[in-house]
């Protein structure tokens, strides 16, 4: 039997789950319920207040994914060499690279750094709506008959087409996917019946994805009862924000009645904001007495978002709030970046900003790729300049700004920086003599590029020494021993710490860490020795 049970956020359904899995836990009936995976932990608590400690033995609360886990665990398919999101990254780099020569839209886009990123995003998303290349590439074809800007879609889908099969080949030499468990469990269900004699209950959800609707159609002929609820007021509920439930709802084909008034919201304003906001209404009948927990702004432009947002937090502080206590949301906050945060400055509003930062922007990640960069392009002044700026070479920077100008003022370049003989020009320029001044410059210029030329030197011989990809990243391990990497960011970290920047000195701390992990992520994906340029681009 199947059921499905209707009704807006807060309305009951819910609770009516509950009630369900009491009976359930009262007759020992086996019974899951299905939750999102933000809210597993959450409906685990619940279902410990709410049903006895016998419970525990027959009534389960899972996401998807821990429900894979569960069926793969009991009938065989558990995987445990799961790809992280950098190995992904870099195998997509390389199925980009090798499938550039077959690519007419993206082929020559090989220099571009967030392409792997985006394609990695599109791949994803393919997966969990269960499209596979064939599938990709089959809409891809007939897209293209049709002609005129149809042809232009068609090739790009026909290349991430080709991208994505390729991608899947390489990963799944090594790795497996965590994308590709629901697909897998949806495979296992179709041979092996799981849900027999159980009730299972899917609360929670607004949509589904194409890996979820396979797996609910097995659930739903395998089980004894299946009730699944949905944020609508009915099944013919045809307001514009409903419009993803509604097509769910139309999917699975079912109907069912809804439940009542929201019951959640703590106050007659929220609750009337939900429901007028289902109809897109924009007048609503709200006590006087329960105004002004939520607030409408129209602004002109994100900076005035940002500017808005700034004077509001101001008010609050104003009028006693801590600034723990305030939280500024936005479903982008990557463009809002740059904005928000010289908005709160402005006011002299403390705030932490919560934002992913990565590792090919941190300083030693700027050292080993400068590095690279030197081997690669003959040791151009811009790219040993770099290298030194980073901080991590264990040479001041006093002397480097010594070395930077003398470089620059007698255009050095290339061989001159690692020959035997040391630099001999005039740092006062052409004169006669040599000023006390100049004998110092060009001692210290002498002395930073002899302790250059000798560790990198070295490093760039283990490098072309290694038979292997793996003997390459222990030349560049190595090397950043024998700098005391690990010291100079633990000093770092230290400092920042002191000074109150606890995010800087958490990421600076971490940084070697991350190195290492990249190390071992490039290892993984080069089966062959990589070139100096090609490992240069990869780690970025």
């Amino acid at each position: 039997m199947v059921e499905f049970v209707y009704g807006l956020p807060g309305s009951g359904k819910t609770s009516y789950i509950m009630s369900r899995l009491a009976i359930d836990a009262k007759a020992g009936r086996r019974a899951f319920l299905i939750v999102p995976e933000q809210a597993t932990v959450d409906v685990e608590g619940e279902l410990a207040a709410a049903l006895p400690p016998s419970a525990q033995l027959t009534v389960e609360a899972l996401n998807f994914s821990r429900l894979a886990n569960r069926v793969f665990r009991e009938r065989g398919g558990l995987v445990s060499n799961y790809a992280d999101k950098s190995r992904k990254l870099l195998f997509m780099w390389r199925a980009l690279r090798e499938c550039a020569p077959f690519l007419s839209e993206y082929g020559t886009r090989g220099a571009d750094a967030a392409l792997p990123a985006a394609m990695l995003d599109s791949v994803k998303e393919f997966k969990i709506s269960s499209v596979t290349p064939e599938v990709l590439a089959d809409a891809a074809r007939r897209i293209s008959s049709g002609g005129g800007s149809g042809r232009t879609l068609g090739a790009k889908l026909g290349d991430i087409a080709i991208v994505y099969s390729a991608y899947s080949a390489l990963l799944g030499r090594s790795f497996s996917d965590s994308d590709d468990d629901l697909s897998r469990l949806a495979a296992k269900l179709g041979e092996e019946p799981y849900f027999g004699g159980a009730a299972v209950y899917i609360d929670s959800f607004s949509s589904f994805t194409g890996q979820e609707h396979k797996i609910i159609n097995f659930i739903m002929r395998q089980a004894d009862e299946t009730v699944i609820t949905l944020p609508l007021r009915s099944p013919h509920d045809r307001s514009l924000s409903a419009f993803s439930s509604r097509e769910c709802s139309d999917r699975l084909r079912r109907d069912a009645s809804g439940l009542g008034d929201d019951l959640r919201a703590g106050n007659a304003e929220l609750r009337a904001l939900a429901r007028h906001f289902a109809e897109e209404e924009t007048e609503g009948d709200i006590p006087e007495d329960e105004r002004g927990h939520v607030e409408l702004y129209s602004c002109a432009d994100p900076y005035s978002e940002c500017e808005a947002a700034a004077a509001r937090v101001r008010v609050l502080m104003m009028s006693g709030y801590r600034c723990r206590d305030i939280a500024i949301v936005a479903r982008d906050a990557e463009k809002y970046r740059g904005m928000i945060d010289c908005a709160l400055e402005k006011l002299d509003i403390p705030y932490f900003l919560s934002e992913k930062t990565g590792f090919s922007t941190r300083p030693l990640a700027r050292l080993i790729l400068s590095a690279l960069r030197i081997k690669a392009y003959g040791w151009r002044r811009g790219d040993v300049i770099a290298h030194l700026k980073t901080g991590l070479c264990g040479i001041g920077a006093r002397e480097v700004d010594i070395f930077e100008a003398y470089t620059e003022k007698w255009n050095i370049n290339g061989r001159a920086f690692y020959a035997e003989e040391g630099f001999s020009m005039n740092p006062d320029g052409y004169v006669a003599g040599t000023s006390p001044r100049g004998a110092v410059v060009l001692e210290t210029a002498n002395a930073v590029r002899a302790l250059l030329r000798d560790r990198l030197g070295a490093l760039f011989a283990s490098m072309d020494a290694a038979a292997d990809t793996a003997g390459i990243c222990r030349a560049i391990w190595e090397y950043l021993t024998a700098l005391d990497v690990r010291g100079t960011l633990g000093a770092l970290s230290a400092r920042e710490l002191a000074e109150g920047r606890r995010r800087e000195a958490e990421e600076n701390s971490r940084l070697i860490d991350s190195a290492a992990d990249a190390l071992e992520c490039i290892c993984d994906v080069f089966e062959e020795k990589p070139d100096t340029a090609a490992l240069a681009s990869a780690l970025r």
